[in-house]
């Protein structure tokens, strides 16, 4: 009886909320039919819902109400995005044909060959467990499988990888403590781990002798930002339907001295590992729905990123081939490799990856994609 009071109070308070943000409303929807005059039937609808969402007001407080109201009925999908049994909010994706993938990546693979330098696919893990799914009841992901099929492709075509979701599963690390609970990234102490298991790659397989106390959480500082970070699906369903994440900065004890340039913003940064790395814009207040906090590392998905490290002495240059993932794990890597370039082909378009390669001359070249990323060609117009 007193859960049924509690439960009507607070539809009762989900109403109000509902009823003043109408109110604050009301004159964008005058304003909205207003721009409308003198168009089509097509076109009236497209103004009206451009003008009505750029304007509205309370969109914030509508969504963190509807997302609690979700919680408290117990929902498992909400505005798109599907809550795992352990809590954590993720995006799901359908079956890929990844053939023109395939192909393109074994091409460039061949390209490189030619000019002997390796090339190393590192595929990355995605919020969703490969082993673990932990989806409702009826709800499919095939993000993993679509990842698992390209890999497939490269055993064929002799294409080398690195499966960092079989790094994860065999060293018996909790998987949730490696990702944001509102965010489809991993978080910064799963960008760690990876960058420990790239060096040893490198390492082992490829003539890098980068010191492992290089990647020695212990020579590492870490800042805990407590409740200041809404991801991406977090954004899309509120403060309350899942919570808030923390976010760490994780950035080097020992001596660092570097540069980051991104050549199509004209902007350089140098000194410190935190002089040159991090844009503290990006973290220096809570803002739930506008800054991403994640984005702390470099400051954003750029078209090219020149890292240098001045105190590293064999003047290794490594290429990146990227997707968000990366901005965290380029700049850990940055502070035991000479040179690292770091592409995003999303915006990258005003030269071949064929033509960088041919001007830089790289000692070998990553790419670097979550497992929802193969599904998406952009990644995979090399040429």
């Amino acid at each position: 009886m007193e859960k049924m009071k509690e439960n009507r109070l607070l539809m009762f308070f989900f109403l109000i909320i509902i009823i003043g943000v109408s109110f604050l409303n009301l004159k964008n929807v005058l304003s909205s039919f207003e721009n409308v005059q003198g168009k089509t039937l097509e076109e009236k609808f497209q103004s009206f819902e451009t003008t009505y969402n750029t304007n509205f007001a309370g969109q914030h407080t509508l969504i963190n109400a509807d997302g609690y109201m979700a919680k408290l009925i117990g929902r498992r999908s909400f505005n798109n995005r599907i809550k795992l049994n352990n809590g954590r909010l993720v995006e799901v994706y359908g079956k890929a044909d990844i053939s023109k993938q395939a192909e393109n990546v074994v091409n460039l693979n061949r390209f490189l060959d030619d000019k002997e330098i390796p090339f190393l696919w590192i595929q990355t893990p995605c919020s969703i467990n490969k082993y673990d799914k932990e989806l409702p009841e009826g709800i499919e992901d095939h993000s993993n499988e679509n990842a698992d099929k390209l890999l497939n492709e490269f055993d064929k075509n002799r294409v080398n990888y690195l499966d960092l979701r079989e790094n994860i599963n065999k060293s018996n690390l909790d998987y949730d403590s490696l990702f944001f609970k509102t965010d489809h990234h991993w978080n910064i102490e799963g960008a760690f781990f990876a960058y420990t298991q790239i060096v040893e790659e490198l390492n082992k397989n490829y003539g890098f002798k980068i010191d492992k106390e290089k990647t020695n959480i212990n020579n590492f500082e870490k800042k805990i930002y407590k409740d200041w970070f809404l991801g991406s699906c977090g954004k899309r369903t509120g403060i309350y339907y899942a919570g808030i994440d923390d976010i760490s900065l994780i950035y080097p004890k020992f001596e660092t001295n570097m540069s980051l340039e991104l050549p199509y913003s004209r902007v350089y940064r140098e000194g410190t590992f935190e002089q040159a790395i991090f844009d503290m814009n990006r973290i220096k207040e809570k803002n739930y729905f506008g800054d991403i906090a994640y984005a702390v590392y470099t400051g954003s998905d750029y078209p090219l990123v020149i890292h240098k490290n001045n105190l590293v002495k064999d003047n290794k240059k490594i290429l990146i081939i990227k997707d968000s993932y990366v901005l965290p794990l380029e700049s850990f890597l940055s502070t035991c490799v000479g040179q690292i370039d770091v592409i995003d082909l999303r915006h990258f378009t005003d030269k071949s990856v064929y033509d960088y390669v041919k001007e830089t001359k790289p000692d070998i070249v990553l790419q670097v994609i979550q497992p929802p990323s193969v599904a998406n060609m952009e990644h995979f117009q090399y040429n």
